[in-house]
C-alpha cells in the first residue's frame, strides 16, 4: 500500500471516529452512579422529585433540586457538598466522562436525560454547540434575529437552552463553535421596555447550581451582568442587576467573571414530539412505600429519576429487576426491551439508631461546655425561656438537682478554679 493510500486511509479514519464520538450518546462508565452522589443530600433531592411526563416541566424540576451544588477538586467531592472547590470535578461532567472541563453542558444535559428526555428528541452535548445538540435528533436551533422579538418565528420557552457568548469571545458565531456558557430556560418575560427578562437554571455559575435572571436588549440580544451580594438561601443567591458600563473599575470585581455578552443561539428540543416506543415502569416497594409507584420511560432514554421509599426499621438497598435478586439499576441505566416493566424495592433491616452523648456541663447540646452553659442554667432557675436544655448535663454535682451551685462549678471549671466536681466535658457514663 502506497504513502499517500495509508495517509488517505488514516485521515478517513478519523474523520469517522469523530464523527461517531459526536452522533454516540456519552455516558458514566458502565452506566454507574457514583457512590458520593448517590449518599448525597442532592440525590435525594432527585428521589423525591415527581416527573409529571411533561418534559419541560420535568426537566426544570430535577435541575432545581440540583440548587446548591458544587463543584469539587477530586473525585472526593462528587456528592456536591463541598462549599470550595475549581476544578470542575462533578457528578454531572462524570456521567458524559467529561469531568475536569467547565461543565454547564454537562448539567444542561444531565438534567434532560434524567427527566426521562430521549436523545431523538435531543442529543447530548458536553460542550455549547448549537449542531451538536441537535445532531441525529429533532431539536432545532435558533439564533437571537429568529426569535418573534426579532420579527421570526421561533419563542424561546421553557426547558429550552440559551447558548450565551461571552464578552471575551471573538469572530463570528458560529452553529458549530463551542460557545461561553449553556443555561436551561425556566421562564421568560417580555416587558414594556423593549426588554426580555429570562429567569434561568444553569450549573457552572460560580462554580455551582444555581438561578439567574438576565434581562436582554431586544435589538441585539445582549445582556445585562447580574451582580451576586453575600446572602445565600436554601442554596441559591439572591440576584441584583446593575448596567454593566454603569459600573467603576472598582466595583468590577463584584460581577461574575465574562458576564457580560449576548446570547449566541437558542436550542429548542422537540419536546413534543410523538414518540413512538414508550413504556410503564411500575414500582413494586415491597412493602415500603414509595414516593411515586410509575412513570413513563421511553426508548433511547435513560431510567432517570427513581423514587426515595421507606420502610419501618429498614434501609433502601435500590431498585432491582426481580422481587428477589435480579439486576439492580440505577439513574443512567439505559431503558431496554420490554418498556413496561416492575421494578422491586429492596431493604436491609437498618443499623440500631446511636444513642446520643450527653457530655457533662454541655446543657445547651453543642458538644462543648462554655460559659453559655452557666447561663443556661441560670435562665432555667429563673424561669426564664432557653432554645436548648439538658438536665442530666446540667446536674454537675451530681447531687440529681439543679441548682445555681451547677452553674458555679461550670464557670469555676472554666476559670481552671478547683471544684469538688469530677468529669465536667466528658461523656457521661
Amino acid at each position: 500500500m502506497s504513502k499517500t493510500i495509508r495517509l488517505s486511509v488514516s485521515i478517513l479514519c478519523v474523520i469517522l471516529l469523530f464523527t461517531l464520538s459526536l452522533s454516540a450518546p456519552a455516558s458514566a462508565v458502565d452506566n454507574a452512579i457514583s457512590p458520593l452522589y448517590k449518599n448525597s443530600v442532592y440525590y435525594k433531592k432527585l428521589s423525591n422529585v415527581v416527573l409529571t411526563g411533561n418534559y419541560r416541566d420535568d426537566v426544570i424540576t430535577v435541575a432545581k433540586s440540583q440548587i446548591g451544588y458544587h463543584e469539587g477538586d477530586s473525585e472526593a467531592d462528587y456528592g456536591g457538598d463541598n462549599l470550595m472547590g475549581n476544578y470542575d470535578f462533578t457528578e454531572y461532567g462524570r456521567y458524559l466522562d467529561s469531568v475536569g472541563r467547565v461543565w454547564c453542558s454537562e448539567f444542561a444535559t444531565w438534567c434532560i436525560r434524567v427527566a426521562g428526555v430521549p436523545t431523538d428528541i435531543v442529543n447530548n452535548s458536553n460542550s455549547a454547540r448549537a449542531k451538536r445538540y441537535c445532531l441525529n435528533s429533532t431539536a432545532k436551533y435558533y439564533s437571537w434575529d429568529e426569535t418573534v422579538y426579532r420579527g421570526g418565528e421561533y419563542t424561546p420557552q421553557k426547558g429550552d437552552l440559551i447558548l450565551w457568548v461571552w464578552s471575551t469571545y471573538t469572530g463570528v458565531v458560529s452553529d458549530d463553535d463551542s460557545l461561553s456558557h449553556t443555561a436551561i430556560i425556566e421562564d421568560v418575560t417580555e416587558n414594556e421596555d423593549g426588554s426580555v427578562t429570562f429567569l434561568v437554571v444553569h450549573g457552572n455559575a460560580t462554580n455551582n447550581v444555581t438561578e439567574t435572571i438576565y434581562t436582554v436588549d431586544k435589538e441585539n440580544g445582549h445582556t445585562v451582568t447580574p451582580v451576586y451580594d453575600d446572602i445565600v438561601e436554601s442554596g441559591t443567591r439572591q440576584d441584583l442587576f446593575k448596567e454593566f458600563d454603569e459600573v467603576s473599575d472598582e466595583e468590577s470585581d463584584s460581577f461574575v467573571a465574562n458576564s457580560k455578552g449576548y446570547i449566541g443561539y437558542f436550542v429548542a428540543p422537540d419536546y413534543e414530539k410523538e414518540l413512538k416506543s414508550t413504556g410503564t415502569i411500575t414500582f413494586d416497594s415491597n412493602g415500603g412505600e414509595a414516593v411515586f409507584d410509575s412513570k413513563t420511560i421511553a426508548k433511547n432514554g435513560i431510567i432517570g429519576v427513581l423514587p426515595e421509599a421507606t420502610k419501618e426499621d429498614c434501609e433502601l438497598l435500590g431498585w432491582f429487576t426481580e422481587k428477589d435478586g435480579g439486576q439492580e439499576v440505577n439513574i443512567y441505566t439505559p431503558c431496554a426491551e420490554p418498556l413496561d416493566r416492575t421494578l422491586y424495592a429492596h431493604w436491609a433491616a437498618a443499623p440500631p439508631k446511636p444513642v446520643p452523648t450527653v457530655i457533662l456541663g454541655d446543657v445547651d447540646r453543642d458538644e462543648k461546655v462554655t460559659i453559655i452553659d452557666a447561663t443556661a442554667i441560670q435562665r432555667y432557675l429563673a424561669s426564664i425561656p432557653t432554645t436548648t436544655y439538658n438536665e442530666e448535663a446540667a446536674d454537675v454535682d451530681g447531687d440529681d438537682s439543679v441548682t445555681i451551685l451547677d452553674a458555679t462549678c461550670i464557670q469555676r471549671h472554666l476559670a481552671n478554679l478547683p471544684t469538688q466536681t469530677i468529669g465536667i466535658g466528658e461523656p457521661i457514663k
